[in-house]
């Protein structure tokens, strides 16, 4: 009897001891779903499934970085609580907050002597301090640490917690949301190899996801970088940027990769620019294949539309100075058709997300005529760099707010990186099933 006992007991130690050796595993093999970098540090990255454990699972981020990173969350979380709980909802199924409830929440970040940005890049970090001596750790290659925290639109707060350990580098980011009783808790904790860590001369704080395990098609539409901005940006250079630049921008349209003058205006695409100009003039969203039937009639058999010759040129002559016949000579113009031809951006051109990026305004002056020259730098998170290519882009605002785009300057340099227009040629090649 007593041998039996005995024999019972190494068995029911045995199936312990098995049980604790898969509890132990699964702990280190597996974590929740990654969470998304947010669109103030990098290109939106679509849903992925569950990465291998040798991607989600980073050895060096121990148990105690990991409870240290999700309590200071829950702080930070907790010292919002009362802003979100005040904050308008709105009726919708999705939270979203207001601009000043958003801003409240991060502002009250910073004033706790943390590092917090906007999803949105919408204002410029507050509480940066606490992540600039981390910055300047970076190049000196000892072990360094520093955090920053994400507030979304919804009012969900994510940590993003950056360390080199025996120099390796590894991210720990999570997510706190909010319950009906504006209670905060976390429900998202993701760990990830990083690499190409690096603070630019611009400031901006920049690292590599390392999406090594994604599969074809992810690290076709997917950016691996992410983009902090820490140093604040003027916010005269914001605002000529968000008035000038950003409405037209780098996607589907040479306007700001080629050089050109108001005297010699023939590398611009102005039938492709014509989607953007529309939006600006008349106040609605921007031309595309999408839209473009409710104003435009289509030209049978193909993808194109015609634009009536006077609604064209009535928009671009707004714009820029250029006589009509030098415009018909340098587009893609038809007289018998009408008008001008425009094609219209659709997601079925594409085989993969564009790399487009995106204008930063890094100086200005003011010229004797009244107006304002800009030197601007790509910013392509694509890339992994805030300065894909550089140009200067000269205009002329008058009294009653027109707009006269005046020159753009391309500074030409070998390791530019600019963006495809692929509209342009898609147009060609639409054209010649015309009869035009």
């Amino acid at each position: 009897m007593k041998k039996q006992i005995l024999i019972l007991i190494a068995l029911l130690l045995c199936a312990l001891s098995l049980c604790a050796c898969g509890k132990k595993q699964q702990a280190s093999g597996s974590s929740a779903l990654p969470t998304p970098p947010s669109a103030a540090e990098s290109s939106p990255t679509p849903a992925t499934e569950e990465k291998p454990a040798e991607y989600n699972t980073i050895a060096a981020a121990d148990k105690s970085e990991r409870k240290r990173v999700r309590q200071e969350l829950l702080d930070v979380a907790e010292g919002c609580a009362a802003i979100y709980a005040e904050a308008d909802k709105g009726s919708a199924l999705n939270v979203v907050l207001s601009n000043s409830s958003l801003y409240a929440m991060v502002e009250h970040i910073g004033s706790t002597g943390r590092a917090a940005v906007d999803s949105l890049g919408t204002w410029d970090m507050e509480g940066s301090a606490a992540l600039l001596d981390f910055c300047e750790e970076i190049y000196l290659g000892q072990d360094c640490e520093g955090t920053y925290y994400t507030v979304y639109p919804d009012g969900q707060i994510s940590a993003f917690h950056l360390a080199r350990k025996n120099g390796e580098w590894h991210l720990v980011t999570m997510t706190a949301v909010w319950d009906k009783n504006s209670s905060p808790s976390v429900v998202s904790e993701g760990q990830y190899q990083i690499s190409d860590v690096k603070y630019t001369d611009k400031g901006w704080l920049i690292y590599d996801r390392n999406f090594d395990s994604f599969d074809d098609n992810q690290r076709s539409n997917s950016s691996s970088y992410v983009f902090v901005r820490v140093t604040p940006c003027d916010s005269t250079k914001r605002a000529l940027c968000r008035k000038y630049i950003e409405p037209i921008g780098y996607f589907e349209n040479n306007l700001f990769t080629t050089t050109w003058n108001q005297f010699d205006p023939s590398p611009i695409d102005f039938n492709s620019l014509y989607a953007y100009l529309f939006a600006m003039y008349h106040g609605t969203e921007t031309l595309s294949s999408y839209n473009v039937r409710n104003y435009y009639s289509a030209v049978s058999g193909t993808n194109l539309y015609v634009v009536p010759t006077a609604s064209f040129e009535e928009v671009v002559q707004y714009y820029f100075d250029i006589n009509s016949a030098s415009l018909r000579n340098i587009s893609d113009y038809s007289r018998s058709a009408g008008g001008y031809f425009f094609l219209g951006y659709q997601n079925g051109y594409y085989d993969v997300t564009p790399r487009t990026p995106e204008p930063e305004v890094v100086d200005y002056w003011y010229n004797s005529d009244g107006s304002v020259t800009m030197r601007v730098d790509a910013v392509n998170k694509w890339y992994g760099t805030d300065r894909a290519f550089t140009h200067e882009v000269t205009v002329y605002e008058y009294d009653n707010g027109r707009i006269k785009y005046i020159s753009n300057k391309l500074y030409e340099s070998d390791e530019n990186i600019l963006p495809e227009n692929k509209l342009s040629y898609l147009l060609d090649i639409e054209r010649d099933k015309t009869q035009y």
